[in-house]
Formats: C-alpha cells, structure tokens, sequence
C-alpha cells in the first residue's frame, strides 16, 4: 500500500504542475494528494467513528460529514491555487488565516473580509442556486429527471421549460466577456 498511496500523491501531485509552473500549483497538487491519502488510511477509523456516533445507521446521511470535510479542506487549498506567483506569500497569510494562526479575530468587518466585496445579494443568489440544486438532486434519486418532466401534463412541462430559459435569461453574463482561467499560462 506504500506504492499506491506514493503513486496517488505523484499523480497529483504532477497534477499541480500541469495547471501551472508555480509554487502555489504545486502546493495545491501536494495538499490534494494528501488529503486523498489520508482520506484512504483512514477509512477503518472513519466507519468505527460513524458507527459510534450512530451516523452509519441512518445511510442517506451517513456521507455527509465526509462532503463537509472536503468541502472546507478544498476552500482551503483554493487559497493557493487562484493566487499567482507574485500573490504566493499573500496565499500563505490567507492560509495562516484561515487556520488562525495568527490568532482569532478580535473584530470582523463584515464588508471586507467576510462578503469580500460582494453585494449582500449575490450570497443570497448563491444560497438560493444551491437550494435548487440540491433539490434538483433529489429529484434525481427518484428516478430520472427527463422522464420526471416528460410524464408532467404539457402546460407543467412547458412551464419547466420556460423557467429554465429565463434563468439562463436572467443569471447569464453578457456584458462582459471573462477570460478562460488557462489562457493566463
């Protein structure tokens, strides 16, 4: 198993690199590689604690904790990732934040570094994006979404239809062209 959890941090490890040629790539590729081998060396750990917890009885719920873990783990390596090279000791100060280790925060202003100079609506439409599609979601673990909707009445089927091209309408951006992340290499 030393060969495989070695091979499993080379790969993405080597996967830093092929997003670019800088430290903040490799570190990204480093953090994500550990966090896959740790995930695996401590899978009998992990169902022990699930099973203590009472978590595994309840199997809908039982991955939960797992998504919350590697949601909060991948926002932490983001921080080296979106930053460049001249921004890398900026990428270490966010990830010393981040783990606070420079100290809790004695005060917080909420317009800086928590929204981060978003509007407060832009989290709001984020809030609702993901609640639709969650619900989405379980709406597929009913059955297939297409038959779904094709076995609704024509004018709920339309409505489906018409709903969608208004979000698109209405949530795309049209003003402003924005650069594809790999064209700056």
């Amino acid at each position: 198993t030393l060969w495989k959890y070695l091979n499993l941090f080379l790969v993405l490890f080597i996967s830093g690199l092929w997003h670019g040629a800088n430290w903040n790539f490799l570190i990204w590729g480093a953090l994500h590689g550990m966090y896959n081998i740790f995930g695996q060396w401590s899978k009998s750990a992990q169902d022990k604690l699930y099973a203590f917890l009472g978590i595994s009885r309840f199997p809908q719920w039982n991955h939960f904790p797992q998504k919350v873990i590697v949601f909060i783990l991948v926002l932490f390596a983001w921080a080296f990732f979106r930053g460049n090279y001249l921004y890398f000791y900026m990428s270490i100060d966010m990830a010393k934040k981040m783990l606070f280790l420079d100290g809790l925060p004695t005060s917080v202003n909420l317009d800086s570094e928590i929204l981060l100079n978003q509007p407060l609506s832009e989290y709001f439409l984020a809030l609702a994006s993901i609640v639709s599609l969650e619900f989405i979601h379980f709406l597929q673990s009913k059955g297939s979404l297409r038959e779904q909707i094709f076995s609704q009445s024509t004018p709920i089927r339309w409505l489906i239809y018409l709903l969608g091209v208004m979000a698109i309408c209405i949530f795309g951006v049209y003003d402003k062209p924005v650069q594809f992340i790999y064209f700056q290499f």
